[in-house]
């Protein structure tokens, strides 16, 4: 059927009104459900970046990794590595240059 996604193609296919499991034929109304099953009952990683192909397990976690291809403002004053934002620079400095930072 044209309206539902086939879980064996390269490029599913969404539409507005169902999300059949190309695995066990369950239907579901939101895609995000269907991401869901596909993840905790066929063990699919449904979110891919477009950027850079990594894969991911939810929709939150594609979005904070799809940051990591933005600007990178933030830069460690002991090495040449840059961040997002300011929480990345804490982060890093503790892991890599055994700082604590204030």
């Amino acid at each position: 059927m044209e309206n539902e996604v086939d879980i064996f193609s390269s490029t599913p296919v969404f539409n507005t009104s169902t999300f059949r499991c190309g695995l066990c034929q369950l239907q579901f109304r939101k895609q995000s459900n269907f991401a869901w099953h596909l993840r905790d009952s066929h063990g699919q990683i449904p979110y891919t970046c477009h950027n850079c192909f990594e894969r991911f397990k939810t929709q939150s976690d594609l979005r904070k990794h799809e940051i990591s291809h933005g600007k990178k403002p933030y830069s460690c004053d002991e090495c040449p590595r840059r961040f997002n934002g300011p929480s990345g620079v804490w982060h890093h400095k503790r892991r890599c240059h055994n700082k604590e930072i204030h």
